[in-house]
């Protein structure tokens, strides 16, 4: 569950109601797919930064899957669980994590992971928002166009991996 209305006295630490409801699968989040042959996977930390995005490029979705988190911090195990139940592996995986702090730790955790199948080649891709998350670029619809920025994953190297994305971003 994902509140919309801030309330910082109610729910402090977030500002809205964030929760996942008792009797959920563990590592296993929120998941929406598209018709066509499986080639792209879109990973993201909230099940409502899934609900924008989708919102937002909808008419570019064929083939894919996407697939929310339910928070940045140790969730590489979500992914991991996703995949092998899949009959088919992506040729692409773009993670679309909230653009601060807690995105990038994901991201940085995603370049020491082996995916369950390692074997099978599979670009990465690293797509921010030009706000916080993707529901915060949604809601600007009124004033400014759509900015998707896509980063192909292989350009980076570990060590200058933050300061090509500030480099980029700014």
């Amino acid at each position: 569950m994902q509140g919309t209305v801030i309330n910082r006295h109610r729910y402090p630490k977030h500002g809205s109601l964030k929760q996942i409801k008792t009797g959920s699968k563990p590592h296993y989040g929120f998941n929406v797919r598209f018709r066509g042959p499986f080639k792209h996977l879109y990973v993201f930390e909230s099940p409502l930064d899934l609900l924008s995005y989708w919102q937002m490029y909808a008419q570019e979705l064929s083939g894919s899957q996407l697939l929310s988190l339910s928070g940045a911090s140790a969730k590489i195990q979500t992914i991991n669980d996703y995949l092998v139940t899949q009959p088919a592996f992506p040729a692409y995986l773009h993670l679309a994590p909230d653009n601060d702090v807690a995105g990038r730790a994901l991201i940085e955790k995603f370049q020491h992971m082996r995916l369950v199948k390692s074997h099978q080649p599979c670009q990465s891709l690293v797509e921010w928002s030009d706000f916080k998350d993707w529901n915060a670029q949604l809601q600007t619809v009124k004033t400014k166009p759509y900015t998707k920025v896509t980063f192909d994953m292989r350009t980076f190297d570990q060590f200058q991996l933050f300061n090509k994305l500030r480099e980029c971003l700014s």
